[in-house]
Parts: C-alpha cells; structure tokens; sequence
C-alpha cells in the first residue's frame, strides 16, 4: 500500500481523463520491439516556466506497483505551484521490474525529455531527482555513480529528494521491495544498498515518520550518518506521527516537508 486514507484531501482523486495530454512514451518503436516490457513506461509533464527548475519524480509502490497520482501527479502540481517543472515516471513494476529496469526507465525517460527540451517548453540541462518509498529507492540509487545516472552517461542530478524511502537492500530493507528489484541475489543487493554508495552523492533531503511500519526508518538514518561523514550536504526530517505513504502530507505532522525540502535545496537547484 502506498497512502494512507486519513491522508486523502477532497481533491485526491486521479482522474486520467484529465491528464491524458500531459502523458506521452519515451521508449521508441524499436526499443520496444526489442523488449516488450518497454511499452509499459510512461511520463507524466507538468510544465510552468521554460527557465525553471526540473524535479524528474519516481512515485511509490514497493516495485509492485506505481502510486502514480498521490505520489506522482498531485507532487508535480506542488512543484509547480513553487514554480518548479516537475515529470512523473511510471516505470516498470511486478515481474518486470527486476535491476536494472526501474533504474533505465529513469534515464530514459531523462534522456527523451532534454532531446525534446522544444517540445516540453524547457531551456535547462540539469535536473533533480525525487522520489517516494520504493521510488525513493529508484532515485537514490539513480543519484549513486555505481548503478545510477553515470552508467547511464547522464549528469549528476543537482539534489535528490527522498520520502520515506526504501534505501538499503540489506538487512533493515523493505523485503518485497528488494525481492522485486533483486530477486535476492547478493551482488545486486549490494549494488543497489544505496548507503553503501554514498560517494560523490548530490546535495539531499530525506524525510520520514518515526512511526513508520512499512519501511524502518533506520533505512533513511543510515544513509543520513553516511552523507555527513562525507561531507554531503544533507538535511533529514524526521516526523513524530504519520506513518508511510502520506505524498505531501496533509493533515498530518508532516505537511510542511515540502516547505522544508525547497528552502533547504533552494541554493542546489535554481
């Protein structure tokens, strides 16, 4: 489960209809034919300011599925909002989201849209990552040079923005998280322990609830401790009550991380 009820505003309630010309594909024709499982990806463009800041977003779902509207698309109208453009990711899930797939589905999906910077009204080359949950997994480990945006031949993303996020592949992990993604295999779990890549890691902000039963806070606590002894600058909030799976927050202890997460990154991403 990726959101909890309480959470919900009167507006929470995706409807596709209304974003249907904000979705397009990124993999081409070929890529598909290829891999079939390349037809399942989509983005999401929420577009403001051609000269403003790009959050590329990974919506949660514990690898088995994409909480593309409480995590993804009501986001997106937030960064906007705070004058920020902001493309939501469906990435690969299920039996098909076996390493590196969610991860390529990023950089894919990053490499469309600065080859079409015309078409989606954008003039900037340097982007952020933020993600939710298991797609806090997806862009931490993105923001790593081991397994993420170098292997990809991108940039080091400006910041990464991290919510309640699956960070380790250990032992402290969300197991069906590292199941999907892994499959158990010890190297990949390695690989893809994000506090154990922390070298090099762009400026960060995490963000949790203590009371937190879906992934154990000590996910974000170590990668937190990690970054500071680097030297990375790194901001950690950690909230007393609200569980997992809140997106932005409302009615909950919580519901000013996004206030929290703009003015400390404000230096990193504009």
């Amino acid at each position: 489960m990726c959101f909890s009820k309480k959470h919900l505003s009167r507006r929470a309630v995706f409807h596709p209809y209304f974003y249907r010309k904000r979705k397009f594909l990124f993999y081409s024709e070929s890529e598909i034919n290829a891999d079939p499982s390349k037809k399942i990806p989509y983005g999401y463009a929420f577009v403001v300011d051609k000269d403003a800041p790009i959050f590329f977003i990974a919506p949660g779902g514990g690898y088995c599925m994409v909480c593309i509207s409480y995590e993804g698309a009501f986001i997106a109208e937030e960064l906007n909002r705070r004058g920020i453009n902001a493309f939501v990711l469906n990435y690969r899930v299920g039996e098909n989201a076996h390493a590196p797939n969610p991860q390529e589905d990023m950089a894919s999906l990053i490499k469309y849209v600065f080859a079409n910077k015309e078409k989606f009204g954008i003039a900037r080359d340097d982007y952020s990552v933020l993600g939710f949950s298991a797609g806090g997994h997806l862009v931490a480990s993105f923001a790593t040079e081991n397994v993420g945006y170098k292997s990809f031949g991108l940039p080091k993303p400006r910041a990464a923005v991290l919510c309640y996020p699956v960070l380790t592949m250990g032992e402290n992990t969300h197991r069906e998280s590292m199941l999907k993604l892994t499959d158990g295999d010890e190297t990949l779990r390695d690989a893809y322990s994000v506090e154990k890549h922390a070298d090099n890691y762009p400026p960060c902000f995490i963000w949790y609830c203590a009371d937190d039963k879906c992934v154990p806070p000590i996910n974000s606590d170590d990668l937190y401790r990690a970054l500071k002894e680097k030297g990375i600058p790194v901001k950690l909030c950690a909230y007393k009550k609200g569980g997992h799976g809140l997106g932005l927050g409302y009615h909950s202890e919580a519901a000013g991380w996004m206030d929290e997460m703009t003015a400390f990154l404000k230096d990193y991403i504009y």
